[in-house]
């Protein structure tokens, strides 16, 4: 009798806690998202001309389909354009219309002489093959300088469409088995989104254990991996078709807003900054941008490892930064060391 009134209140502790957390959570309404058939494969888009509410900060997609102001297909005279592809970070999910890292990276530009005009593309639960599909099929009709790919951990392996495929690594099973559990715990419960971040870091930090999907990637990766090898080509080709055109290719790195001294994504970042400057697409990692500070301060939410408005603010001074130095005249060969 004792234990199952322990149980009792074991569940009924539970019910309120997640009730409680329901009720703080910023509030999420938006429908905005909307798949996309192209020959070269599906991709998630934006709704053109729909707005909500996402983590309580408005979010507006105009009549052209991407996040900001509306701009002509044709660039002033004058004016620089840089585009911005990517995931909910590129998006800047976490931050309401006028504080999205692209439009930080505008303001910081636009403080000079040179007039920039940048242009949000990101879309929530892209992956870089989804991202590449979106650039291929929009980035060139708005008339470019710099198209700006915005990678975050997941982005090879992790799919809005199921688990992430098989790495190449040992463990994967283990890894896949994981990811699903997660993944189904984190939809449903409101404690396991609080719980499961922090129980990830415990094990990291007591057992040196890391599970995850960083993990698997990190392991295409290294190991050459099937879908890392696909999607290498498929970079390389859309670079191609960029510099066909005399516009420049960029990656940006960003990291989810976790401990940044053990952050699960810094080796994976430096093997992929690596790869990407051999091949001649500077990248920026922002890894190195958020060092020294408190994580969970810069978090949208208890619950949601999104960046906030600060985070973005800090991410869209560096980038400015880093794209400044590479438009520059004689840019370009320091940009690389970042």
């Amino acid at each position: 009798m004792r234990i199952l009134l322990v149980l009792c209140s074991i569940a009924v502790g539970f019910l309120l806690f997640e009730f409680g957390l329901r009720v703080i959570e910023p509030a999420s309404d938006a429908q905005i998202l909307n798949d996309v058939m192209t020959p070269s494969g599906p991709y998630l888009s934006l709704i053109p001309a729909s707005s909500g509410v996402m983590l309580g900060r408005k979010v507006t997609v105009n009549a052209l389909g991407y996040r900001g102001v509306p701009r002509p297909e044709q660039k002033p005279v004058g004016v620089r354009r840089l585009e911005f592809f990517g995931d909910s970070h590129t998006f800047s999910m976490g931050a309401d219309d006028d504080a999205t890292y692209p439009n930080v990276v505008e303001k910081v530009l636009n403080a000079g002489t040179q007039r920039y005009e940048a242009l949000n593309f990101g879309v929530p639960g892209q992956d870089l093959r989804q991202l590449l599909t979106h650039a291929r099929n929009h980035a060139f009709r708005f008339d470019p300088d710099v198209i700006v790919l915005t990678f975050h951990q997941g982005d090879i392996l992790e799919s809005p469409d199921g688990p992430p495929a098989p790495s190449a690594g040992p463990g994967d099973a283990r890894i896949g088995t994981l990811y699903r559990v997660k993944r189904d715990l984190v939809k449903y419960s409101f404690v396991a989104r609080l719980v499961v971040p922090y129980g990830a870091e415990f094990a990291q930090r007591l057992f040196g254990w890391s599970p995850g999907v960083t993990v698997a990637e990190e392991n295409e990766i290294r190991n050459a991996g099937p879908r890392w090898r696909k999607l290498q080509q498929d970079v390389l080709a859309f670079k191609r078709d960029a510099d066909a055109r005399n516009v420049k290719t960029v990656l940006v790195l960003f990291p989810s807003m976790q401990p940044f001294d053990r952050h699960p994504a810094a080796a994976e970042y430096r093997e992929l900054k690596a790869w990407f400057d051999a091949h001649g697409i500077p990248a920026l990692n922002l890894l190195p941008s958020f060092m020294g500070r408190d994580a969970s301060a810069l978090a949208a939410s208890i619950l949601d490892k999104h960046p906030n408005e600060q985070a973005y603010q800090i991410a869209g001074q560096a980038v400015a930064g880093f794209l400044g130095e590479l438009l520059a005249p004689d840019g370009g060969a320091s940009a690389t060391t970042h």
